[in-house]
């Protein structure tokens, strides 16, 4: 996707994302606002070059018929929006589903969405992907057809759960 679509979210809930966030298998990612913008870091470690690796990205967060999505892309990488659909945002947890492929490269391949097929590979694996530039009205509308658990699947979800940090002053003593 090359623009995020939607209505940006309130800043109030720009605020509640920033911290750290744990993933269930430990990965965390750290959100920082900065200059009205949320800014994603976390660690990926490079095969080839046998170290961790700082990966930083921006994120849009956006509601569209009370459902919110994040599109977040590498600055400096592409130009490309990648996206997830929100499904839970409560105090201190997130969880975000994955787009299906399948029902996108479709989409794409009958002309219901507006798109072209991209050759990726990813760690060696070579696979095909939808890389969508519908407008935003064509977008909510494949969405809203094909349904959002299609679209998003229950079983791609990963929940976020947020780091509390101790107050200043107050360490933890043996």
């Amino acid at each position: 996707m090359t623009s995020p679509h939607g209505n940006p979210i309130e800043r109030q809930l720009q605020d509640q994302l920033t911290g750290v966030w744990q993933s269930p298998d430990g990965e965390l990612i750290h959100i920082k606002k900065f200059e009205n913008r949320l800014l994603i870091g976390f660690l990926e470690f490079d095969e080839k070059r046998g170290q961790y690796v700082a990966i930083n990205s921006e994120a849009v967060l956006t509601t569209n018929e009370n459902r919110t999505f994040v599109f977040f892309r590498i600055p400096g990488e592409s130009d490309e929006f990648f996206f997830f659909v929100v499904s839970n945002f409560t105090d201190g947890i997130i969880t975000l589903r994955r787009p299906d492929p399948e029902v996108f490269r479709q989409g794409v391949k009958t002309g219901t969405i507006s798109g072209k097929i991209v050759d990726r590979n990813l760690y060696g694996n070579s696979y095909q992907r939808a890389r969508l530039d519908a407008d935003e009205d064509s977008f909510f509308k494949f969405l809203k057809e094909k349904g959002l658990d299609n679209c998003f699947a229950k079983d791609s979800e990963i929940t976020y759960r947020k780091l509390e940090h101790p107050q200043r002053g107050s360490e933890v003593r043996d």
